[in-house]
């Protein structure tokens, strides 16, 4: 990954973590919590749960209310080859 790919992730405002999770002590929780304690918009995405500390959890990316700048996918690479290209 270049350097020019790493700035614009990081630069991104608005993320949507799919795979997070309602145990906090897993990675999916932990990355979505810490983008949104860093300021980021950060949309939960899991077909499983409907809200995590009263925020709304999306079954899929296609139900997010605005496209994100990017997307971390803290899942199993065979459910990360499944997700749409945007």
């Amino acid at each position: 990954m270049s350097n020019d790919a790493i700035a614009a992730i990081i630069g991104s405002s608005t993320f949507a973590v799919v795979g997070v999770s309602t145990n906090v002590d897993k990675y999916g929780y932990k990355v979505w919590r810490m983008l949104r304690d860093f300021g980021k918009t950060a949309y939960a995405v899991n077909p499983n749960a409907s809200d995590i500390n009263g925020e709304p959890v999306y079954p899929a990316l296609a139900d997010l209310p605005q496209t994100p700048d990017a997307v971390v996918a803290v899942v199993p690479p065979a459910v990360t080859e499944t997700l749409p290209a945007q």
